[in-house]
């Protein structure tokens, strides 16, 4: 991995939250994400990569974590 960088923006909200990578493990994902106010979440993406087509799709759950 060259870069860990993460923006995050839910569906209908203009919040903006920015963190990193904090686990690669093979499919799946989990970044750490904070906004200037509201929770930090813990976002998963578990993906579907298809080298022979060149696709990647899969799906993305973000659940808050306790304020530190």
């Amino acid at each position: 991995m060259t870069a860990s960088g993460v923006s995050y923006v839910p569906a209908g909200t203009g919040t903006v939250y920015q963190g990193s990578v904090g686990t690669l493990d093979g499919k799946q994902v989990v970044a750490l994400v904070s906004a200037t106010s509201g929770p930090r979440l813990r976002l998963v993406f578990r993906l579907n990569i298809d080298t022979a087509a060149g696709t990647v799709d899969g799906t993305t759950t973000a659940a808050p974590m306790g304020r530190e």
